[in-house]
This record gives C-alpha cells, structure tokens and sequence, in this order.
C-alpha cells in the first residue's frame, strides 16, 4: 500500500515538474522569439520534443516508470506547442478553422505516440485534445454565419456520440489485444457523468430547442459523420467484445439504456417550444445589404451610410432624437414578449428572441412549467445514471469508479440545494441557507464517508 501511495504522489509532483518545464522552456523561448532566426526556432522545438520522448524511452528501458510517463508528457505538451508555435512562424491562418487543423495534428500525434510509448498520461491528454478539437471544428463551421447560428441541440449531440466513440474504444481495448482498456473505461464513466450532470442545469434547457438550429449545413453534417464513427466504433467494440466473451449481457443493456435515456432527454428538450429567455429589438448593424435595411427605416430607424474613409457600406441608426425614439419604441415593444418565445418569433421583423437562463426576468420560481418537468425529467436521468454508475464499479470491482459515481452525487446534491436557495431564498435565504448546509455537511461528512468506504470495500471484494 504504502509503495502504490508514493507512486501516485511521484507521479503527481512529476506531472506538476513536466508542466513548469514545458512552461519555463516556452517562456524562456517566447521573450527571445523575435530575435531568433526561423530555422533555429523550429530546431529548437524539434530537439527539445524529441529529447523529451528519447529521454522517456531510455528511462522506461532502466525500469524508471514512472520517470519516463513523465517525461513522455512533457514530450506530448512539447509537441503540442511546437505545432502551433511553427504554424505562427509560417504565418499559417489563424481563424477557428485554422486553429482546428492544428489541433487536429496535434492530438493526432499525441495519440499515436502515446501507443508507441505505451503511455496511458499521453493518452489521457491526446484525448483532451480530442474533445478540444471536436468544439473547435463544429465553431469552425459556424463561424461564417455567427454566433446565432450555434445550434446547442447539434453541439449536445456531438458530444454524446463522443461518449458512445469512448465506450466503443474501451470495448475494442477490452479484449486485450490493445492496451489502456481501464484508461477508456473510467473516463467514459467520467464522462457520461459529467454529460449528464449539465444536461441536469434548468438554466442549460432552453437552448436545446430545435426552434434554435443551426443554419449551417456543413456543422450538422460534422456532427453526422461523427455519430456515424462513433456507432461503427461502438458496435464493431459489442462484436468483438461478444467474440471474446469479455463483456455480458448485463453490461450492453446497461450502457444502451444509458445512451437511450440520454438521447430522448435531449430530443424531448428539443421538441419542447423555447419559451425561456428574452426578447430585445433588432439593432440596425444587423442588416448587411442596402434593401434590408431600408425596409427597417420605419421601425427602427435604420438608413444605409457609406464609410467616407474606406467607402465601405453599413447599415446604422440614424440620428435625431425622432429614430432613436422608433428604436426606444421598439425596444419596448419586444421587451413585453420576455420569457414568450412564440409572441417574441411573431414579431421576428423587428424582435430578436434569444434563448437564456431566464434569471434576468423574475428567477427560476418564474420559470414555465414544461420548463420545471424537463428539469425534474433530467435530474432523474441524472439520479438513475449516478446510481447505475456506482453498481457498475461495485459490481466490476472498480473503486476508482465507484469514487467517481459518489463524488458526482454529492456534487449534484450540493449544486440542488443552492439552485433552490438562489431560485427561492434571496440572499438571507442564500446566506442562511449555506450556513444549514455547512451545519448538514459537517455532521452527514462522516455518514458519506462510511458509505463510500462500505462501497469501495464491497468492490474490492467482488
């Protein structure tokens, strides 16, 4: 025991030394950068990656292990910064497309080199890197069209098919022909529970309406392709996990339950009318063509200029005290259809409906009703996939999961109770609220702890 304690603080305090390293070496290289000769500063980068790595693979052959995962990181964050630093000495495109290609190479490489270098640590960053590119791309997309056209409902189920690709990983790895299986295991469980636990913020629910989707066909169409991967990946996962006789029955029913229930969360989420958030007047800057604008010169006020300067041509507010009254008009015309998304996209011509957390118009005790049943729908999805979580590592023998499940139920019992106390309480309810709470936590701590000693035991048993 004592031995596996002072291996995960090596590892720890390593992992703290790798990151001061890469940092120290950036910084040291960043305030010379200019004075640095291009080739020079590209060598730079290259020898110190593969000094990392080398240095890694020398130390994992003299039985160093834990030195070497360390400095296999090192390497990975190296290589990671090295791709974007010579991108920006070959003046490459710095837009989120651009961004996203580099962040493609670079988780790319971290994966493939953390199989090479049998690193579970670069694997773990390869696969943050991972999701970061994943976000990247879909805004990549969506960028030509602007922020209004981020369809939240595309993005959650992006992000869903990431996890359903993550448990198909980990059943291809299961079977033991590849290594890092119980790295896909537990960070699909962390996964899923963090997945869940968002999807449970009543503030988070509005924007999942399909009334809010993205006009950007090329962002839906990522989100497919990815989908499609992540169900070939988890089906080719069940069927060589079956050949192998390495997962059960119980186990499939579990996780397509899971992924079910997820599902039809969001799609319900999405069929309920958005009537959550606020309604505000269209803004004149928002009409980028001569007819457009023009046809708002009664409403709004609006009249297309010319930039003396650069000649370029802008639709904005006229001046006078008579346009800014048709906009104050306005203004207040849209503002009665808070919280009324329906009467609000009536009046689309001159309103503007933007889904919110609708705090900012009477606070959550105001909230619509579908609204207060979607969340209790999601919190029970929520309760059942703690649950099924913490049985899963209890029944496999896995503490580190069934740690994972209880700190997550402790986390959504906490956030609950404050939600309720900003929702209903006001500040003294909030402020007396948490002194209760702190009361509570102080004398249940020992009840948690002794429940979570009982689970992590019954796991190691079995």
């Amino acid at each position: 025991m004592t031995d596996k304690k002072s291996a995960s603080f090596g590892v720890i305090v390593g992992i703290i030394g790798a990151i001061l390293i890469a940092v120290g070496v950036f910084w040291l290289i960043a305030q010379n950068w200019h004075d640095i000769a291009d080739p020079l500063k590209i060598i730079i980068l290259v020898l110190f990656t593969a000094a990392a790595f080398t240095a890694g693979v020398l130390l994992k052959i003299k039985g160093y292990k834990i030195t070497s995962h360390v400095l296999f990181i090192l390497g990975s964050l190296l290589y990671t910064a090295s791709i974007f630093l010579i991108a920006q000495i070959f003046n490459v495109d710095a837009s989120l497309q651009g961004n996203a290609y580099l962040m493609l190479l670079a988780w790319i490489g971290v994966v493939v080199a953390a199989y090479i270098f049998d690193s579970a640590p670069s694997l773990v960053i390869g696969m943050a890197e991972f999701f970061n590119w994943i976000s990247l791309q879909y805004f990549a997309f969506v960028e030509t069209g602007g922020f209004r056209s981020v369809s939240f409902t595309v993005i959650v189920l992006l992000y869903l098919a990431t996890g359903v690709l993550l448990y198909g990983l980990y059943l291809i790895h299961k079977t033991k022909i590849l290594r890092f299986a119980r790295v896909y295991q537990w960070w699909t469980a962390a996964y899923f529970l963090l997945f869940g636990y968002l999807l449970s913020f009543q503030s988070f629910l509005p924007f999942l309406s399909f009334e809010n989707r993205t006009d950007v066909p090329s962002a839906t169409i990522f989100m497919i392709v990815i989908a499609l991967i992540a169900i070939a990946t988890f089906f080719a996962g069940i069927i060589i996990a079956t050949s192998k006789k390495s997962i059960t029955t119980k186990e499939l029913i579990g996780i397509g339950t899971v992924i079910i229930l997820l599902l039809i969360l969001i799609l319900v989420a999405s069929a309920v009318p958005n009537k959550a958030g606020s309604c505000s007047a269209k803004y004149c800057g928002e009409f980028n063509n001569q007819e457009t604008c023009l046809d708002h010169e009664a409403t709004l006020g609006c009249e297309w200029q010319t930039n003396e300067i650069n000649q370029n041509a802008f639709c904005s507010l006229k001046d006078g005290t008579v346009f800014g009254t048709l906009y104050q008009e306005a203004s207040k015309e849209c503002r009665q259809y808070n919280n009324q998304g329906d009467k609000c996209r009536d009046r689309e011509e001159i309103c503007n409906w933007y889904p919110s957390n609708y705090y900012d118009y009477g606070g959550g005790n105001n909230a619509p009703l579908d609204l207060w049943l979607l969340w209790l729908f999601s919190n029970l999805i929520f309760l059942g996939l703690i649950l099924a979580i913490i049985f899963y590592g209890t029944w496999q023998g896995l503490p580190k999961i069934v740690n994972l499940g209880i700190v997550f139920f402790v986390l959504d019992v906490i956030s609950r109770y404050i939600g309720f106390l900003m929702d209903f309480g006001g500040y003294m309810g909030f402020a007396g609220g948490t002194i209760l709470t702190g009361i509570l936590l102080v004398f249940g701590s020992w009840g948690i702890e002794k429940w979570r000693r009982k689970m992590v035991r019954k796991a190691r048993k079995e």
